[in-house]
């Protein structure tokens, strides 16, 4: 008869204990990995984090946004962005905040970034291009800006003398009756530029506020003007060598000033093989390529009309439009619904 052979229970304990060890050592390792991975990533993230540099982040949300499942919708690749930005140690709070809620073109989503700089909470706009896949347009530093003289006139009737095309469909709005934007050359102090603004005006100026996107553009608001006037100082302005840009600002019914028109236009081609087709229709015009692809996908094309060109950008994306050869053309809107200003 075989006698049983009984295991040393302590040993078998030992054992037990030992291949836990060995599993607790190896979870810690893979964690320890994966936490160095994610230190060194935010670390990286974090280090732009402030006014200066803040762009320099796109790069890593594209990556992100790269890798985000294709069945999931738009609303929920923004929100899940948000999440991610949120758990950043470097960012106090990130939250969507439109998802095509401006009709323009490109569709864009917009989530509210804020982080600490100097003991002070700054907040920003991410602006998503919403293309396939999702992209980051630009950063906009949230200022509250509100010329505090004059509030713009109600709108009484309705322009036909301003327009663009969207959906296939022309979109009447009206230009404000005290407020306009202004670009001008670098080189001069903000004190040089009010005193040229105020000196070369044939308007009452009451303020003129900087705009907060690292560019010299202002907002310049008059008193005791309407809007005919308006339009004869952006032609007289149009002249002086100090000012690169002027551009209307655009109102809703109740006069909520909503955006600016600038000297750029967004331009999608029906096809990739469309180039040469852009190249000969831009010809004829004061105007250049600034860059391919930057708001949306590769047939999308960011146009800046010259400061010397007879039309402004908004009259020459319409006759774009109106050739039939293009699926939109657009003029690249200076938003100030979302930004505070």
């Amino acid at each position: 008869m075989k006698s049983r052979i009984t295991k040393n229970p302590f040993e078998r304990k030992q054992k037990g204990t030992a291949i836990a060890l060995g599993i607790i050592h190896l979870l810690f390792f893979i964690a320890a990995g994966c936490a160095k991975q994610s230190s060194v990533e935010d670390e990286k993230f974090c280090s732009n984090v402030n006014v200066e540099n803040i762009d320099k982040t796109i790069p890593l949300i594209n990556d992100f946004l790269k890798n985000l499942s294709n069945d999931l919708d738009n609303e929920t690749k923004l929100q899940d962005l948000a999440a991610w930005l949120k758990a950043k140690p470097c960012i106090i709070d990130a939250n969507v905040t439109c998802n095509f809620c401006i009709k323009t073109q490109p569709k864009t989503g917009e989530i509210t970034v804020s982080f600490d700089e100097d003991e002070n909470t700054k907040n920003f706009i991410l602006s998503i291009s919403l293309t396939y896949p999702l992209k980051v347009a630009n950063f906009i530093e949230i200022q509250n800006m509100t010329c505090t003289c004059e509030e713009d006139k109600p709108v009484t009737s309705s322009s036909k003398d301003f327009f663009n095309y969207l959906g296939g469909e022309k979109r009447y709005f009206e230009i404000s009756s005290n407020k306009i934007i202004v670009k001008v050359d670098d080189k001069m102090t903000e004190k040089d530029i009010e005193n040229s603004l105020r000196k070369n005006s044939s308007l009452q100026v009451c303020e003129i506020l900087k705009l907060g996107n690292r560019e010299f553009q202002f907002l310049v608001c008059f008193k005791n003007t309407d809007r005919n006037a308006i339009k004869q100082l952006v032609n007289q302005w149009k002249s002086n060598d100090t000012i690169l840009y002027i551009g209307h600002v655009i109102i809703d019914e109740e006069g909520i000033k909503m955006a600016a028109l600038t000297n750029q236009i967004n331009v999608r081609l029906k096809d990739h093989s469309d180039f040469p087709i852009l190249q000969r229709e831009i010809g004829s015009y004061d105007i250049h390529i600034m860059e391919q692809g930057k708001w949306a996908d590769s047939r999308t094309y960011l146009l800046k009309v010259n400061y010397t060109s007879e039309k402004s950008a908004l009259q020459i994306a319409n006759e774009l439009y109106e050739t039939g050869l293009f699926e939109y053309a657009e003029p690249n809107l200076l938003l100030f619904i979302r930004y505070g200003i």
